[in-house]
């Protein structure tokens, strides 16, 4: 059982994921298909773009929970620039794990928000491929901030059959087959 497994959102969204159909072990974008996804998690879905040889995100979509979150839209914003300093670092360090590893990484954060304080946040992050089998070209993110009391964070969890869990940098383990 994964510790987001309590979460009805990011759960339906991890099973819509891994259910797409793989050319290389990845799901391509063409696949990804919003009428055919839990109508549930459509405020909580961000498709990013990957930059800079993965070192940077160029977000695409993103639903009406992001922006109530953040207080502004991000789509067509960086990575990069909605975050700053170790919380930055966190995000980006995501990033390039999902291009070399090829997996979703389950984590949970809290970061100062301007707006309102501290913001806890949940999220899955999942690899696609965009026409190239097997290049991780984007990422299917689904997102959610509880607003229940945060236990100790920031906490990552391998996803996909995993058996270890890091509290401090994430790992990511291949999806298997069965």
């Amino acid at each position: 059982m994964h510790q987001f497994a309590d979460d009805p959102i990011l759960s339906a969204g991890f099973e819509y994921w891994s259910d797409l159909p793989r050319q290389a072990g990845v799901p391509d974008r063409c696949d990804v298909d919003p009428t055919r996804m839990p109508r549930p998690i459509l405020p909580n879905v961000a498709l990013l773009e990957l930059i800079e040889d993965g070192g940077d995100a160029l977000v695409r979509l993103a639903g009406q929970e992001f922006d109530e979150n953040f207080g502004f839209s991000l789509k067509g914003r960086r990575s990069s620039e909605l975050t700053e300093g170790d919380y930055r670092d966190y995000i980006l360090g995501h990033l390039r794990l999902l291009v070399r590893a090829r997996g979703a990484i389950y984590s949970e954060s809290a970061f100062r928000w301007d707006r309102g304080g501290q913001l806890r946040t949940r999220r899955i992050m999942m690899p696609l491929s965009h026409g190239e089998p097997g290049v991780i070209a984007m990422i299917l993110t689904v997102q959610t901030w509880p607003r229940e009391k945060m236990r100790g964070l920031p906490f990552c969890e391998a996803v996909a059959n995993s058996s270890g869990i890091s509290n401090s940098e994430p790992q990511i383990i291949r999806r298997t087959a069965g």
